[in-house]
């Protein structure tokens, strides 16, 4: 029994590019990953702001009520309470995200906003948006940014 050299040639290009296309996709996904740390990095150390705050509630509302979830199109709130022991004066970044499977998060509300937080007090946000779902969604998040935290 003989062999085809050529064959095996065509199945090592083959290998070839498909390797190659596996070296590029990570790459991209590295990069991709580099790119949204970096932003968020950023954003969070040229933001304005002194003194601190913590987050003392999240919750999703609907209706007057805290929900887990929702049907599509449901018009839900991102509620956020947050208080100081020291005081803050300064920008707050609210960001409701949906949780995309592999891709980068997408942001589908936000709201920024100055506060002057007295030591003591508490703060309430609410963020509204739309439920949606497809299939690479696996639900929704918040991300709460000010100066020095997160």
């Amino acid at each position: 029994m003989t062999r085809d050299p050529g064959s095996a040639l065509r199945l090592g290009g083959w290998g070839s590019v498909l390797a190659l296309l596996i070296i590029l996709l990570v790459l991209a996904s590295v990069l991709a990953a580099i790119y949204v740390a970096s932003e968020e990095l950023l954003e969070r150390f040229l933001m304005e702001g002194s003194g601190s705050l913590e987050v003392a509630e999240a919750f999703w509302e609907f209706n007057d009520s805290i929900v887990e979830e929702v049907r599509e199109g449901t018009l839900v709130h991102a509620v956020i309470r947050l208080s100081s022991s020291t005081g803050y004066d300064g920008y707050v970044e609210v960001k409701v995200r949906r949780d995309l499977m592999f891709l980068p998060d997408m942001t589908v509300a936000l709201v920024r906003q100055y506060y002057v937080v007295r030591p003591g007090a508490k703060v309430e946000i609410r963020v509204a948006f739309r439920a949606q779902c497809s299939l690479l969604s696996r639900g929704y998040h918040v991300d709460v940014t000010w100066r020095g935290g997160k």
